[in-house]
């Protein structure tokens, strides 16, 4: 198990020494999504998903036999059954499709934010300590989409729209969720940062007066029942079966306070991955209200754009103190990380890891 706890430690010293130098933070981050590709890549039956996976791929037929039958009979989106049927062809060993997709997903993050910040090695860290093990080590099909989708926005900024509509029906068909991504990105891109908080305001509200009555909080006067409320919030957070978790809840916010730090005219780019994050917050907390799944697929992509703005305003200043209060936002939340840790160790989502056999 030792090495999951390896991640927040490398975390903690890319972000540290990004900080410290970034003129080499494109070397950190190389070496960093390396051992992050490495760890997740060349894992085996280490995960809840494994197993399923697995007999996903064994299911699916080499190119040269797939038919539209297949597509109905296995569980995946199109993308994935067609991107495996086509690997089948050279191999039939799950491992190594496994590598293609864990590649995807880590370089094509840390690409993206790497053209958007000079500390992106600190702010990849800051990504996996929410979903490194959620995502990038179990979720294969979300981890490879929200890369694709990333690379998506990154193009859309770049004004090079083909390749935009190439990787938006990449990404929707090997993971359908992909189609509220795609959406949100295109509202953000249209409307004004005003707009954009007045969703935001909006969503805000309905999920406030919601959360009321469903968590009861006309109950408050009990002291002991809320008590007892917030101390179960507290330790159900990270279990998926039971409650989001009252921090769960309260980071939300927390994000879109820390990116209100950036001024709204610092460039062209920062401004629109600041619009997204405001609109993916708010789809992500009506999600919330419909079902907490929604909240999670939304909320991986809001934690990726939400890295990149906070790193963004390290570019503004050159503090010693501003790098200390950033530095100490990091150790903030590699705990957030050691927590999720082993809340998804205690919950048997992750087991003893095994190399490649």
């Amino acid at each position: 198990m030792e090495i999951y706890y390896l991640i927040p430690a490398l975390a903690i010293s890319a972000g540290l020494l990004s900080i410290l130098g970034n003129k080499y933070d494109q070397i950190y981050l190389l070496f960093f999504s390396v051992a992050i590709f490495l760890i997740c890549g060349f894992r085996y039956n280490s995960d809840i998903d494994y197993p399923g996976y697995f007999e996903i791929y064994e299911r699916i037929p080499a190119l040269t036999d797939l038919g539209a039958d297949d597509f109905k009979s296995i569980y995946g989106e199109p993308l994935f059954i067609l991107a495996g049927s086509f690997f089948k062809l050279f191999t039939s060993d799950y491992q190594l499709y496994l590598i293609i997709l864990v590649a995807i997903s880590i370089f094509g993050k840390a690409f993206f934010i790497s053209k958007f910040t000079r500390y992106s090695s600190a702010a990849f860290g800051i990504y996996l300590c929410f979903h490194f093990i959620t995502v990038e080590f179990i979720q294969v099909r979300w981890a490879v989409s929200t890369s694709l989708l990333a690379l998506s926005l990154f193009f859309l900024i770049n004004f090079r729209y083909l390749y935009v509509i190439i990787f938006a029906i990449l990404a929707i068909n090997f993971h359908y969720y992909s189609s509220v991504i795609v959406l949100i990105i295109l509202i953000a891109y249209f409307v004004s940062i005003k707009k954009a908080y007045l969703i935001f305001y909006l969503c805000s509200i309905i999920f406030l007066l919601k959360l009321f009555d469903i968590f009861e909080f006309y109950r408050i006067s009990d002291i002991n029942f809320f008590s007892n409320y917030i101390k179960n919030q507290l330790n159900t957070y990270g279990n998926n079966d039971v409650s989001i978790g009252f921090l769960g809840i309260l980071r939300v916010f927390f994000c879109i306070f820390l990116a209100s730090i950036v001024p709204v005219g610092y460039s062209r780019e920062i401004l629109i991955l600041k619009k997204t994050l405001i609109i993916s917050t708010s789809v992500a907390l009506i999600g919330y209200l419909i079902g907490t799944i929604f909240y999670y697929r939304t909320l991986v992509f809001c934690d990726l754009i939400f890295s990149v703005i906070l790193f963004s305003r390290m570019t503004l200043i050159n503090s010693k103190y501003y790098k200390l209060l950033y530095f100490l936002i990091i150790l903030l939340y590699n705990l957030w990380f050691i927590i999720d840790i082993n809340n998804n160790i205690y919950g048997k989502f992750i087991t003893e890891y095994i190399f490649l056999k």
